[in-house]
């Protein structure tokens, strides 16, 4: 419900009551209270991937995930259906009473997961793989008792920000539908409540005419990759370099930001000092680590950790950027690194 509805808010005005940051924020802090809820009851079985994970690991009896998959469909239908509920009035004016999957006035990816007009079946195939793989890897972590354990009761805070920060990076595809029923729910709400058969098919028209990314997409013109790295060009002396996904464009401050993150980082782990509690430290180191990047990352994207920086360096060197990412020229940033 609150992650529709964040959606539908977002959507219904334009954008001035919410952006895509709303509806990522909403949907992490959706899934803390669903696990608070639901923790005692099902343990916060609320993704079928995560269901089936801990069925293949032999901590979830298999005769329980048929049930347990059809609950989460229904559960994630009935928000679906709530969230149309309440903003039935904001979706007519919005859409004129028109409810379509394609189109500037698209409402359909309100409620589920539509793939970006560039995206390929491989590439959305590899995008779901991925994000549901880092879900379940994040959360077996968290609730692994010989990790360093995350203080009782915290559990699903810190899987609510596995999930933000899982949309943040990895949801200008399609979205990042890494909970199955979270997508089908809401898509088979759709289907019976007036959008039609056109949710479940992607066809040529839509390859033409793109989705309204602004649902629940980030579209990469928005990003500092530009048009250029949504056509595939690697042009790492253009203006819109694609290399700076992967890397930093340094500017000579890298020494003090690395030298006051190495400085911070032991105060937070030091006994001497009033200390984290146990099993939050990683949380506030992330949360250090964020508060760099607000304040010290205009100049060159704050390349604290040199693998960080090297390691994609160097991908990008293999990967058809060439040896221009090692060296900034004048046409770029008016400056030379070499």
């Amino acid at each position: 419900l609150i992650t529709v509805a964040a959606t539908a808010q977002g959507v219904t005005s334009q954008n001035t009551k919410g952006n895509f940051f709303c509806m990522y924020l909403a949907g992490a802090i959706a899934v803390v209270i669903a696990i608070y809820v639901s923790g005692g009851v099902s343990g916060g079985h609320l993704n079928p991937a995560y269901s089936l994970s801990l069925c293949v690991l032999g901590r979830f009896p298999w005769w329980k995930l048929p049930i347990y998959v059809i609950i989460q469909v229904v559960g994630s239908f009935a928000g679906a259906a709530a969230a149309f509920a309440l903003y039935y009035d904001a979706i007519q004016s919005y859409t004129g009473g028109n409810l379509t999957v394609y189109g500037p006035r698209e409402t359909a990816s309100i409620f589920s997961s539509y793939p970006a007009s560039y995206l390929s079946i491989a590439n959305g195939f590899l995008d779901q793989v991925m994000g549901t793989a880092m879900l379940m890897v994040g959360i077996l972590a968290i609730i692994d008792s010989k990790n360093k354990p995350v203080p009782k009761g915290l559990e699903p805070v810190v899987v609510g920000m596995l999930v933000f920060s899982i949309g943040l990076s990895m949801g200008a595809n399609c979205g990042y539908p890494i909970n199955p029923s979270r997508d089908l729910g809401p898509r088979l709400f759709t289907y019976v409540a007036g959008w039609g058969s056109d949710v479940f098919r992607l066809v040529a028209n839509s390859l033409k005419e793109p989705l309204n990314l602004e649902v629940l997409t980030l579209s990469l013109d928005s990003c500092c990759t530009g048009q250029d790295f949504c056509l595939g060009l690697l042009l790492s002396r253009s203006s819109h370099a694609s290399h700076v996904v992967f890397c930093t464009r340094p500017k000579g401050n890298e020494i003090p930001l690395f030298g006051f993150f190495s400085l911070l980082s032991p105060a937070i782990i030091d006994s001497k000092n009033k200390p984290v509690p146990k099993g939050l430290e990683p949380v506030v180191v992330g949360m250090l680590g964020f508060y760099i990047g607000l304040s010290m990352g205009a100049n060159c994207g704050y390349p604290i950790n040199p693998s960080r920086h090297l390691g994609p360096r160097l991908f990008t060197y293999v990967a058809g950027w060439g040896s221009d990412v090692f060296r900034l020229v004048a046409n770029s940033l008016a400056v030379c690194w070499l």
